[in-house]
């Protein structure tokens, strides 16, 4: 899990790898750019979006209270 109280969260990941993805913020928007995911709650530019990346996998849990949250693919 990674998060913060006072700012933007940033996760890069490699674009092929599987895991579920829980992001949420309290004050601003989940970014997600580049991901192939089924969603299961919430969606791009939202408070939340959660559901399984490529497949699904282990839990990447990502929490702001006060900014973004944005996974990006290299």
């Amino acid at each position: 899990m990674l998060s913060t109280s006072g700012g933007k969260v940033v996760a890069t990941v490699d674009k092929a790898v599987a895991f579920h993805l829980d992001a949420s913020t309290s004050g601003g928007d989940v970014e997600a750019d580049g991901l192939t995911i089924t969603i299961e709650y919430g969606g791009q530019g939202k408070s939340r979006l959660a559901g399984d990346v490529n497949g699904g996998g282990p839990l990447l849990k990502l929490h702001s209270s006060g900014g973004d949250v944005v996974v990006k693919t290299h």
